[in-house]
């Protein structure tokens, strides 16, 4: 039988076990800088020094990271005004996130995956800078690296992408937003680890390659031709560069995407769909605006479908009702037919419609 005292324990017990399991999945520690501006003193900390069990969160603290520093197995998060000073740093088995305006200032080379205990991930979420001087930032070397930034800037000698010697991590930039700034950008290709700089299909990034003033334009196709540099994680066909926007201006070269069509006020809500598709809701006939900045056209289904090139010469439409009743639209460069609109083969030239 189970009495009053068996049940209290029970209870006391288990509310124990629940209070320890809520502190282990909710452990951090936060800096304090009660001593100094040094991540390594654990002082300046208020739950012990940090580790991947036990994340780092400094928000608005200048901190030092003092002589080449490995950060193996440690997971921070920076957010706020404030900036990190570094000589060297190794960075294995662990995330460090930067938000907010936090800068990194680097005086030696930042390294993601230096040696073999881990794969190392940066996410530069941060409106600030981060800069390694001349040094280079080396993504993936014995170990698996990835970089991903969404906003502000980063700043190196040299953009290196994958291991060297026998080392074969593999090396993955994802640029999303913000702007890179490199003397040289280079990948290591004598080693067998993947060497990637993705855009994001929605990038607004830059990279930017300094290279002494001089042209960088061919490397950067090269490396488009090869598979290193892609869009969403896809290969572009060589010699297909139409998803970038390659200029040199005397100093440097600039490699972003193509950025998409403007739509008109009325459709700045639209979703972007496939190619330049677009989906809106609430539009219920057929429009063509001749004098827009950009031709569009919608249907009773609420596509629609901007020409990027800002005219709707050469440009057709199929539709599978007649253009009374229009449902989907496809487009395509079919221009060999004289008509508006044939019953027979149910093209539409755009160009000609009333």
């Amino acid at each position: 039988m189970t009495n009053y005292r068996t049940l209290t324990s029970r209870f006391v017990i288990g509310c124990a076990a629940f209070v320890l399991l809520a502190s282990y999945s909710q452990a951090q520690t936060n800096f304090t800088g009660a001593t100094d501006t040094s991540l390594l003193d654990a002082g300046n900390w208020d739950n012990g020094l940090p580790t991947n069990a036990n994340p780092g969160s400094v928000s608005g603290f200048d901190t030092t990271s003092p002589g080449n520093q490995s950060m193996d197995g440690i997971t921070y998060t920076f957010g706020g005004v404030g900036t990190l000073t570094t000589a060297a740093m190794r960075w294995n088995n662990n995330t460090i996130t930067y938000e907010g305006s936090y800068n990194h200032t680097a005086t030696a080379a930042l390294v993601l995956g230096r040696d073999g205990d881990g794969a190392a991930t940066v996410n530069w979420d941060s409106a600030g800078t981060m800069t390694t001087g001349v040094a280079n930032l080396q993504i993936g070397r014995q170990s698996d690296g990835t970089f991903n930034q969404s906003v502000g800037n980063v700043v190196a000698g040299t953009l290196l992408l994958g291991g060297v010697d026998s080392q074969n991590g593999n090396g993955l930039y994802t640029l999303s937003g913000g702007n890179i700034t490199v003397d040289v950008f280079t990948l290591n290709t004598t080693t067998t680890g993947s060497k990637i700089f993705d855009f994001t299909t929605t990038s607004t990034g830059m990279l930017i390659v300094l290279n002494g003033g001089a042209d960088y334009t061919a490397i950067l196709q090269g490396y488009i031709d090869s598979g290193n540099i892609t869009v969403g994680g896809v290969a572009q066909t060589p010699g297909d560069y139409s998803a970038f926007d390659i200029s040199f201006d005397g100093n440097a070269t600039t490699l972003s995407l193509v950025s998409g069509p403007t739509l008109p006020a009325a459709f700045a809500n639209a979703v972007a769909l496939s190619g330049d598709w677009y989906w809106l809701e609430n539009f219920g006939y057929f429009y063509f605006d001749g004098t827009s900045t950009f031709a569009y056209s919608f249907t009773f289904d609420s596509w629609i479908y901007v020409d990027p090139a800002g005219t709707t010469a050469g440009v057709w439409f199929w539709v599978e009702n007649p253009p009374s009743l229009p449902s989907t639209w496809f487009w395509t460069e079919e221009a060999a037919l004289p008509w508006v609109w044939s019953s027979a083969t149910q093209w539409i030239n755009l160009n000609n419609l009333p």
